[in-house]
């Protein structure tokens, strides 16, 4: 609880009964899911949203809520993180993207919708 709270959004864990509802969800999650595999989900989530104003991130009944276990899409072996752009391939691909006119068809088609 505490990790989730430091990682993502303070005091997101501080209303009343918020440690009930926690122990509540973490019995729920931990008969399908390894500690670390949660406590890595939480990292992954949190490096995502690295810069992200807080009031934007999800909560932790929203991550973690039954209703959308937005949590699975950041669990190891499914997570991806996106690329470095500091990374020398990365760089070269995005180069290669640019010079071949793709980003600009891609912003096109995405502006389109």
């Amino acid at each position: 609880m505490q990790r989730f709270s430091e990682a993502i959004k303070p005091r997101a864990l501080d209303k009343s009964g918020s440690r009930k509802v926690f122990l509540q969800t973490a019995k729920r999650l931990l008969q399908s899911n390894s500690l670390p595999d949660l406590l890595a989900a939480v990292d992954n989530y949190a490096a995502s949203e690295r810069g992200t104003e807080q009031k934007f991130r999800k909560g932790f009944q929203t991550f973690f809520g039954q209703k959308l276990e937005l949590y699975r899409d950041y669990l190891p072996g499914v997570y991806e993180a996106p690329p470095d752009p500091q990374d020398e391939a990365w760089a070269g691909k995005y180069a290669a993207m640019l010079e071949s006119g793709e980003l600009e068809e891609m912003e096109a088609l995405a502006n389109a919708v």
